[in-house]
């Protein structure tokens, strides 16, 4: 039983946290990640048709002395790391509002990706965090 209940606590760590958001809680991230978009000019969000969705994969951020986030947009034409300040304190908000997890010792944030999607003016938000819970 003492086995068992270590290998669990073992898959448990390694386990990902899955958070899927819709309605005003996706909007808010969407409008964030806009805001970022056209600061810095990285085509983040990409046009299919009625669809507009982005990814951003191996979200990096970091709060001590100032907020700056990396990470790399992927679509179809193409991946690329951006790395931003102007805008990053307002995103970690958002992500932390969400619910993944803020480490405050080490004064960081990490996400593996977050995907978005609006279609009808609707918001749909997938965040794929490391459990570090």
């Amino acid at each position: 039983m003492k086995m068992l209940t270590f290998v669990l606590m073992l898959f448990s760590s390694l386990a990902f946290a899955n958070i899927s958001l819709d309605g005003n809680e996706a909007k808010y991230i969407w409008d964030t990640v806009q805001a970022i978009d056209s600061i810095e000019k990285a085509n983040i969000i990409y046009h299919e048709n009625t669809n507009e969705t982005f990814r951003l994969d191996n979200i990096d951020c970091a709060f001590e002395m100032y907020y700056g986030c990396s990470f790399y947009v992927n679509n179809p034409k193409g991946r690329k790391l951006l790395i931003v300040v102007d805008g990053a304190q307002n995103f970690m908000n958002e992500l932390a509002g969400a619910g993944v997890y803020v480490d405050t010792q080490l004064a960081r944030m990490d996400v593996d990706y977050l995907n978005c999607l609006k279609q009808d003016n609707q918001y749909y938000c997938d965040i794929v965090e490391p459990s570090k819970r």
